[in-house]
């Protein structure tokens, strides 16, 4: 769970951003040297507006990343 808070006033505009949670999950398997991984950001693929310095841009939608390795 990654939470985000409150932004108020930035670049002296008076604007606000809402707070906002992202969930995020990781499943993985592991058998002698094989490990195997499934990664997935922002579970529930919110829209997320960030913001800094004036400068705003929405925030990553869901990624699901897998990966195996091997362990010598």
């Amino acid at each position: 769970m990654r939470y985000v808070g409150t932004t108020e006033e930035w670049d002296g505009t008076r604007a606000g951003v809402p707070a906002f949670t992202t969930y995020d999950a990781l499943l993985g398997y592991t058998s002698g040297p094989w490990t195997w991984r499934l990664n997935v950001n922002n579970l529930t693929d919110k829209t997320t507006l960030l913001c800094n310095g004036g400068w705003c841009v929405h925030g990553d939608g869901r990624r699901a990343t897998a990966s195996l390795a091997y362990r010598w």
